[in-house]
């Protein structure tokens, strides 16, 4: 369900309850109309009268503070929440240069790299369970918060990536960084 959505509901439910609370035992035309979308499984349910800052998506800012870095969201600032640490994992060494290659080339994405080859980003790891950035890069860019499996690439598998990237692995210069991307 998208923001707008579940903002909406939030809001039908809060005016039903509010007629509950007044004693009242009757469902609300709005609420009858939002169970009805419910049920016929509609993507989108709105409500004109929601307010505006329940339909834009939470900000998040961070601002350093003396024990350590806060994020301050929604409801104030707080403790920081723990994001992925990017923490290395087993890489075939058949896909060294390629890993080499990528970061030479200051990281591109892999959507890029696959488009620069000519190839679907399906076509590499078939897999849809496996981690691809692990496999192919030896670094997941999720850490803790990665549910994917973390596997190394079969030495086939590893020849057949090779094969697929090549062209980035023989050329990566001819994959232009976008705007605001260094290499490092």
């Amino acid at each position: 369900m998208t923001q707008s959505t579940k903002a909406a509901i939030l809001w039908i439910i809060l005016i039903q309850s509010r007629e509950f609370a007044r004693g009242k035992g009757e469902l609300t035309a709005e609420f009858q109309e939002m169970q009805h979308g419910l049920a016929v499984k509609r993507a989108e349910i709105t409500h004109a009268e929601v307010p505006a800052q329940f339909l834009a998506p939470a900000v998040i800012k961070k601002r350093q503070t003396n024990g350590g870095e806060q994020t301050e969201g929604k409801f104030g600032f707080g403790k920081k929440q723990k994001l992925g640490t990017n923490k290395l994992t087993a890489l075939n060494p058949i896909l060294k240069p390629l890993a080499n290659a990528w970061l030479a080339n200051g990281k591109p994405k892999l959507r890029d790299m696959c488009s620069y080859c000519n190839i679907h980003q399906g076509q590499l790891i078939s897999d849809t369970k496996i981690c691809k950035s692990n496999t192919l890069f030896g670094l997941c860019f999720y850490g803790d918060s990665c549910f994917l499996k973390h596997e190394s690439a079969s030495d086939v598998e590893a020849r057949r990536i090779l094969g697929l990237l090549g062209n980035f692995k023989d050329a990566p210069e001819g994959l232009k960084p976008r705007w605001g991307r260094q290499s490092k």
